[in-house]
């Protein structure tokens, strides 16, 4: 994420994050629902602890069985894992040589994406 929308980006997906509701499935306010098994749920939380190790972690709530509340991880250096549950890793850079050196440090490019500023900032990328 550009430094120069890094902040807002994130606020803005933290206030998102927080007021997603994890419930039953069955229950008409759901909006995100529990993950596929138990596993996952494990596999899920061994993703965030090693995220601490690389940066912070923003919990927007608890998890209860396998209902997973989204999670922000701000990260110092690329996490290339798929973590295939509620997570979203944040890693700010400065400008497109720091982005394609960032995604070079992965041995395979999971989801890199390339957005104008003005793209991100006129409100058809942010939730």
């Amino acid at each position: 994420m550009h430094e120069h929308i890094y902040d807002d980006f994130r606020s803005t997906l933290e206030r998102e994050f927080s007021s997603v509701i994890v419930v039953d499935p069955m229950d008409v306010k759901t909006f995100l629902g529990p993950l596929s098994t138990s596993q996952q749920t494990e596999i899920v939380k061994k993703h965030v602890g090693e995220l601490r190790t690389i940066g912070t972690v923003h919990e927007t709530g608890d998890v209860s069985g396998n209902l997973f509340t989204p999670v922000i991880a701000e990260v110092e250096r690329p996490y290339s894992d798929e973590i295939f549950g509620p997570v979203a890793v944040l890693k700010k850079f400065s400008g497109d040589d720091e982005a394609v050196h960032i995604a070079n440090e992965t041995p395979y490019g999971l989801d890199v994406r390339s957005w104008e500023i003005r793209t991100m900032l006129n409100g058809s990328f942010l939730p």
